[in-house]
C-alpha cells in the first residue's frame, strides 16, 4: 500500500490516501489568487487519474471559484449540488 501523500498545490491542498476511495483522495482550494484555476484542476485530476484512484475536489465560494468549478466540470468531474439522492 502507498503511504498518504498531502502536498500544497499552487493555493489548494491534495491529499492522497493512498487508498482507491473518493472520501480520503482530495484537493481543497484555499486561495486562488495569483493561480491559474484551470491548470490548478487539470493538474489535480490528472494526478488521480494517472493512479486511476476516484477523487473530490472540495471548493467554496472565493473570488475564483467559479472559474475553478467550470474547469472541474469541463473535465468530467460531477457536482456533488448537481446529484439528485432521493431516488
Amino acid at each position: 500500500m502507498d503511504l498518504c501523500e498531502i502536498r500544497q498545490i499552487y493555493g489548494s491542498i491534495r491529499v492522497d490516501s493512498g487508498l482507491p476511495t473518493d472520501t480520503f483522495n482530495v484537493t481543497v482550494s484555499r486561495e486562488l489568487s495569483g493561480c491559474d484555476p484551470r491548470a490548478l484542476a487539470r493538474e489535480n485530476i490528472d494526478y488521480f487519474q494517472s493512479k486511476k484512484f476516484p477523487m473530490a475536489f472540495w471548493l467554496w465560494d472565493s473570488p475564483h471559484s467559479e472559474t475553478l468549478a467550470e474547469a472541474l466540470l469541463e473535465l468530467g468531474l460531477v457536482s456533488f449540488l448537481e446529484q439528485d439522492f432521493r431516488k
